[in-house]
């Protein structure tokens, strides 16, 4: 269903969808339909035959998006609750920006500076981080976080098993593919994960 019929057709829609979300909350069940990917290769910059100079990107079915942006709130608000997140993080947080990193790096260095003292900036940037991603270790990780009310690791486990996708290139669609690790690029809940 595109997201112009589901714009279109919202109030009529709204009921049924909120019956779907329902269920899978209380059963633990992520639709199997939307756990597959049309995967695209958005040109970053280079030689366009360079296929490194590509990224890769997750064209999900937009009712699957919005099963996750409720899941992502719901874990975000444990994980903030709880003080799981680290208070400089600013990825993926609600009201926070690269901008407030920013912000905090610099004053840092100003203070270390007027102080005289040493210092020294690293940058990491793991490539591949997403797709790395180890099913079963995220599940355990979120379990002894105590990530466990209701069905949320059940239905956090079910999005994350028997995912598969699909490669699209020139227009023409591969026969699919199943994916064992990592996470959704693009998501609203994959850095949060």
């Amino acid at each position: 269903m595109s997201l112009h019929i589901v714009k279109r057709c919202a109030s009529q829609l709204a009921t049924p969808l909120s019956t779907i979300f329902q269920h899978c909350l209380t059963t633990g069940r992520w639709p199997t339909l939307w756990k597959g990917a049309r995967v695209v290769a958005i040109h970053k910059k280079g030689k366009i035959t360079d296929p490194m100079k590509y990224r890769p990107t997750n064209l999900l079915l937009i009712l699957g998006k919005t099963l996750e942006a409720i899941k992502a709130d719901n874990i975000s608000s444990y994980f903030t609750s709880h003080h799981l997140l680290n208070i400089k993080q600013v990825g993926f947080r609600v009201n926070r920006s690269a901008a407030d990193l920013l912000l905090h790096l610099s004053t840092t260095w100003h203070k270390r500076l007027d102080q005289e003292k040493d210092t020294y900036v690293i940058g990491l940037d793991i490539a591949g981080a997403f797709d790395r991603v180890w099913h079963h270790g995220l599940i355990t990780k979120l379990n002894s976080l105590g990530v466990r009310s209701g069905h949320l690791l059940l239905l956090l486990h079910d999005y994350l098993r028997d995912r598969f996708l699909r490669v699209v290139v020139d227009g023409q669609t591969s026969e699919e593919y199943s994916i064992f690790a990592g996470v959704p690029q693009d998501r609203v809940l994959s850095p949060l994960l």
